[in-house]
């Protein structure tokens, strides 16, 4: 296996230099499309998360002072989407449209579900 991809002693090898430099070429071709591959989707990870993050932390801005609470965020292709729990009168979406904005979390569009919560203590009396 060596032998035939240029990595055996000359002497030994029946690959001629040519094909070994031509070999050696290609791999380091090949190398550096995979890195470069690699680091553009890991750059897309990082980027996708700190836009969750962004769009996490307005979602808890927004919801401050009410009896809500963020249950789901989801960002797909620009598409935010939210889950929300709890009971009472539900905040006013303007202003987490507002607060997104201004963010740099670059929506297309946003969608918020409302899931009425009831809490119940099981506390022994």
């Amino acid at each position: 296996m060596y032998l035939l991809m240029g990595l055996g002693a000359k002497s030994f090898s029946v690959v001629s230099d040519k094909a070994r430099k031509l070999w050696y070429t290609i791999v380091a071709v090949c190398a550096v499309v995979l890195v470069s591959l690699l680091f553009n989707e890991s750059v897309g990870v990082l980027r996708t998360s700190m836009q969750e993050r962004a769009a996490q932390d307005a979602a808890v801005a927004w919801l401050e002072g009410t009896d809500y609470r963020v249950v789901d965020l989801t960002l797909d292709e620009g598409e935010l989407y939210i889950q929300i729990a709890g009971t009472g009168a539900k905040p006013p979406l303007s202003k987490l449209a507002r607060s997104l904005e201004g963010s740099e979390v670059g929506l297309t569009g946003l969608s918020v579900s409302v899931v009425d919560e009831r809490r119940i203590s099981l506390s022994e009396e």
